[in-house]
């Protein structure tokens, strides 16, 4: 059979614009155009519970922060709010001038941001004092579409219209990378992986690309560009937990999962009826989550896509091929990559992030500098 299992869970009214696991990933969080989030079970499907009215308008991004049970919200209505996942309290709210495009919360859950479209604001916030610690307006020339804290919350990645995009250390305030013209259209998003190292855009030009801002090698070699993938706009990417995938969503209505060190394509996720337009990825790499404007979640069990060859993309740009992991024999997608690759790969993604998880985690726990 040419296709992946999956689920479907149905619930909100309107359009979906964010989703995350959360919780072990026994957990996903969602939130809609229905001015509502919701926490689902990922096992049964069944709505665990429902912030009802939880916004007047829109609700355009969410960020779930599991070691602390927090639930931060952004929307059109101009408010922020931070709710206890537990209780559905609300703990924090502050309202801005304009309205909200996206946000995020670290992973220790200390640290909140912000972003508008109208001033093009960038916004940290103390959780624990409720006080504002930054403020950047004007942080770039077009609305902010994407900010995301690295794992250790030391900087913040920024995606914009302008199509550029920026990371901003916390403890020198100032841009250490700012890449003006990285696509050739809007950036919709933008995501840190491989413990701060690397930075994923993904833009309305169909196209992602990976940029080494820890060695800035992607200054004289240029980014690994991920192309071929999708039909139309890019609306968002994830990386797994490890960074050997990324999982891009499109307004193509599929998602696609990608080999983040070759940038050779994996998995084509196709079923929506509309605009896919947010993507998570589970910690064991089993499991992709997909919200879409047709106002479903999808979960689909990725963990054999490299067995079933008629779910592997098959119209990249790139010179296809299936190669044989050294470690494990088993077949796994590969190609000739455009551009600067990333590391030259012999084993799956599997074996690969099996071999490497320990030196990762050993390195996501370092701090890091610019």
């Amino acid at each position: 059979r040419g296709q992946l299992p999956f689920k479907v869970l149905r619930g909100h009214a309107g359009g979906i614009n964010c989703c995350h696991f959360g919780f072990g990933d026994t957990r996903a969080v969602t939130c809609s155009e229905d001015h509502t989030a919701k926490i689902w079970d990922t096992e049964t499907g069944r709505i665990l519970k429902s912030f009802d009215d939880a916004h007047q308008d829109n609700i355009t991004e969410c960020s779930v922060n599991s070691t602390r049970g927090r639930l931060l919200t952004v929307s059109w209505d101009k408010a922020m709010k931070l709710w206890d996942l537990e209780t559905g309290k609300l703990l924090m709210c502050e309202t801005h001038a304009w309205p909200l495009t996206c946000c995020d919360a670290s992973g220790d859950g200390r640290l909140l941001a912000t972003a508008t479209a109208v001033d093009r604001s960038l916004r940290l916030w103390d959780v624990d004092s409720g006080s504002l610690v930054v403020q950047r307006n004007d942080h770039h020339e077009g609305a902010l579409t994407g900010c995301r804290f690295d794992c250790g919350a030391q900087r913040v990645v920024t995606s914009s219209y302008d199509r550029s995009f920026k990371v901003w250390d916390l403890a020198t305030r100032v841009a250490t990378v700012s890449v003006a013209g990285s696509h050739a259209n809007v950036l919709s998003d933008c995501r840190f992986g491989a413990g701060g190292r690397l930075v994923a855009t993904a833009s309305w030009d169909r196209t992602l690309r990976l940029w080494d801002v820890r060695t800035g090698a992607f200054r004289e070699d240029g980014p690994l560009e991920l192309r071929g993938g999708h039909g139309g706009s890019v609306s968002s990417c994830a990386f797994s937990s490890d960074a050997s995938l990324l999982v891009s969503g499109g307004l193509d209505r599929r998602s696609v999962v990608w080999d983040a060190a070759t940038g050779s394509r994996g998995a084509v996720l196709k079923g929506h009826a509309d605009w896919v337009m947010d993507v998570d990825v589970s910690a064991d790499k089993r499991w992709v989550l997909t919200a879409s404007k047709d106002r479903t979640v999808r979960l689909w069990n990725i963990e054999n896509m490299d067995r079933i060859p008629a779910v592997m993309g098959r119209e990249s740009e790139n010179e296809s091929r299936v190669l044989q992991c050294e470690a494990c024999r088993k077949p796994f997608p590969g190609c000739d990559a455009g551009g600067a690759a990333l590391a030259a790969v012999s084993r799956c993604s599997t074996c690969r992030s099996t071999t490497t998880g320990h030196a990762l985690r050993r390195h996501e726990a370092e701090p890091h500098g610019p």
